[in-house]
C-alpha cells in the first residue's frame, strides 16, 4: 500500500508519534465497526462529532486508513460544508471539493 501524505498533525495513526494506545482504541473501534457491518456490505458510515471539541474529520479519517489498510473499498468524503479539514489533515492542495459540488448548477464530476 502507498504512503499516506500527512500534514504532520500528530491525528493519524499512520503518523510517526501518534500514541500507540491511542491507534489500538482506533483499531479496536474499527474492527468493532467492520464487525457489525459484516451482514451489510457496501454500507456507508457517517462520522459526526458529538460536541465541538471532538474531530470528526480526524476519527473518519483514521477510520478510512484503516479500512484501507485491511483492502476494503473506501471513499472518504468530507461533508462539513463550512469547514472542511480533511484536505488539510491530508496536505491536498486546495481544490474544488463537496461544496463546490454541490452549489454547482451543472457538477463536473
Amino acid at each position: 500500500m502507498p504512503a499516506v501524505s500527512t500534514a504532520g498533525t500528530g491525528l493519524l495513526v499512520v503518523e510517526a508519534g501518534f500514541p500507540a494506545a491511542a491507534r489500538a482504541a482506533f483499531e479496536e473501534a474499527f474492527l468493532n465497526l467492520k464487525f457489525a457491518l459484516l451482514t451489510a456490505p457496501g454500507s456507508t458510515v457517517l462520522v459526526a462529532p458529538i460536541d465541538a471539541s471532538t474531530s470528526a474529520a480526524a476519527l473518519a479519517a483514521n477510520l478510512a486508513i484503516l479500512s484501507a489498510q485491511e483492502n476494503e473499498t473506501t471513499i472518504l468524503v468530507d461533508a462539513d460544508y463550512y469547514t472542511p479539514t480533511l484536505g488539510a489533515l491530508f496536505a491536498l492542495a486546495p481544490s474544488a471539493g463537496f461544496r463546490d459540488l454541490i452549489q454547482s448548477e451543472t457538477p463536473d464530476i
